[in-house]
């Protein structure tokens, strides 16, 4: 846990450094994490999590059809809802309703109120609670007795300003006295957005005869038993149907081809928007990719320029699986700052989705970022670290430290070249260079005033050829074996060269200042021998 905490404290530290790649990255990732969280909250909303519904899976809207007459699709009746309903070993508890209007005249001006007629199970098929007040009961929804009305959050907003109290009230509506009984929560609309307030149905007994049975004027909906899975509840509406078929006063339903089936209810309510958005969904996971395959162009441009410190951290011991490790938690951070900003982005595109999008679909929608869009969205951002980094992860970890090291050597000589001065340009001039003068106190001083000024006779030594820097880890004892004996092989050849020792303690130090560096920044990597250490001291 130690070594991820700093390998990630690491890479934060390079983005600092790196304000301009850092920048473009997180903003290239949080567009595309953005659009998939806005549009996965869409989803969520219409097709997983219905808002004011609990176990939105378990409920069903009954359905019938002719298929001699071309209906496949309709509402049904009372007595095929009262089929449905006395079915309890299939169905928890059942609910019709029909569209109503009212007219209130308890305000400054009349207004026409939009409502539902409902029996009083609606409200549990649903398992939704009111925030005030209670439900209908039985006794209230019978025929001359439904005098008692639930209103919906607007409206009590909008006349009595939210007060509790406003529950135990009269209102007139269409000149006739209610009561209001309750009060449901601002995310519960249906059966449809614009629903105002709630009556009881109060149908008699009349309205369940067998001779209406074709007069298909209500919503049906239902809630499965637990354990009852859909397509048995749709396989026993085949049961019902032939109930029907076998009743001699019914004969019209199988001239007519007449039946019954369910649907869930978010393919009722949405079915028509679902490949459009399953579409759109698949158009922004693209665009995720996209965005991936950017991100991973941009760090492996930026792991050429530290092929050097790879090509040091190979050398002293790190193994490819630990490269790639420090690689990806490097890339954790961009991912962490690419989430948080890619909820930012979610949210203007969530507004932008419903502007956009038609009055009467929109009316009654709220998108927010629940549990389980934040839940989608860090699996997304951590799906996007994985296919943005293991690329140039394992492109970083299978550099060959030796050429690299070696290309870096041959750079850097030419390079201090160009910057000698003149008075230390020979090996002659070395001990009489105004560099060295008495008045210098410290190495870092000479090496500044100079500017490295060694000649290339000592710059271009290399290690001979039989040497080779290992390609990957094996153990801290073969790792410091290895250093001891690039130590001699230097040390002999700088000994042949007889340079100054004041010459060659500066020059040993400015050279190991990167290996402090890299232990500074990696400890956990394996020490170096004793004898490097007094090299580099």
């Amino acid at each position: 846990m130690d070594t991820l905490l700093q390998d990630i404290r690491y890479g934060m530290r390079a983005l600092v450094k790196s304000p301009a790649f850092a920048a473009v990255a997180i903003l290239t990732l949080a567009l595309g994490i953005g659009a998939n969280t806005a549009i996965f909250s869409v989803v969520n909303t219409l097709f997983l999590h219905p808002p004011g519904v609990v176990q939105p899976d378990r409920v069903v809207v009954q359905r019938a059809y002719y298929n001699k007459l071309g209906l496949k699709n309709i509402v049904v009746s009372i007595p095929d809802y009262a089929q449905v309903r006395d079915s309890k070993n299939i169905f928890a508890t059942a609910a019709a309703s029909t569209v109503g209007s009212f007219n209130y005249t308890g305000g400054d001006f009349p207004e026409r109120l939009r409502g539902a007629l409902v029996t009083w199970q609606w409200f549990d098929v649903f398992g939704v609670k009111p925030i005030v007040g209670r439900v209908f009961t039985q006794a209230e929804d019978q025929p001359n007795a439904n005098r008692e009305v639930i209103l919906s959050y607007g409206t009590w907003q909008r006349w009595f300003g939210s007060d509790p109290s406003a529950v135990g009230r009269t209102i007139q509506l269409d000149q006739e006295p209610y009561r209001i009984v309750g009060v449901m929560p601002a995310n519960f609309h249906w059966p449809s957005p614009q629903i105002d307030l709630w009556a009881p149905l109060g149908l008699d007994s009349k309205a369940f005869a067998v001779d209406n049975t074709f007069n298909e004027n209500y919503l049906s909906v239902a809630r499965l038993k637990p354990g009852v899975s859909f397509s048995q509840a749709n396989t026993y509406m085949q049961v019902l149907t032939q109930r029907v078929f076998d009743n001699p006063a019914t004969k019209f339903a199988k001239d007519a081809e007449w039946g019954m089936f369910l649907m869930p209810l978010t393919s009722y309510v949405f079915g028509n928007l679902t490949t459009p958005i399953m579409i759109l969904t698949g158009a922004v996971a693209f665009v995720l990719l996209i965005a991936c395959a950017n991100i991973a162009g941009l760090l492996l441009a930026k792991a050429a320029g530290r092929s050097k410190e790879l090509a040091v951290r190979a050398a002293l011991g790190a193994s490819r699986a630990r490269l790639m490790t420090q690689a990806l938690c490097e890339n954790l951070g961009l991912g962490i700052l690419g989430i948080l900003a890619g909820l930012i982005v979610a949210q203007f595109g969530l507004k932008a989705l419903l502007f956009a999008a038609p009055k009467e679909m929109a009316t009654g929608l709220t998108f927010s970022l629940d549990g389980y869009v934040l839940g989608f969205t860090v699996i997304a951002g951590l799906v996007a670290v994985l296919i943005f980094g293991t690329v140039p992860a394992w492109h970083m970890s299978h550099a060959d430290p030796y050429n690299a090291l070696r290309e870096s050597g041959r750079s850097s000589t030419g390079s201090r070249g160009r910057q000698r001065s003149a008075p230390c340009s020979s090996p002659e001039n070395w001990r009489s260079a105004s560099c060295f003068s008495p008045e210098r106190r410290s190495c870092s001083e000479v090496c500044r005033a100079s500017a490295m000024s060694i000649p290339d006779s000592v710059r271009r030594m290399s290690p001979p050829r039989r040497f080779r820097f290992p390609t990957r880890s094996t153990t801290p004892t073969t790792n410091r074996t290895h250093f001891s004996r690039l130590f001699s092989t230097v040390s002999r050849n700088l000994r042949e060269l007889s340079p100054p020792a004041e010459v060659f303690r500066c020059h040993s130090r400015a050279t190991m200042a990167p290996l402090r560096s890299i232990f500074r920044d990696a400890p956990q990597l394996p020490a170096i021998p004793a004898r490097m250490a007094r090299f580099a001291s």
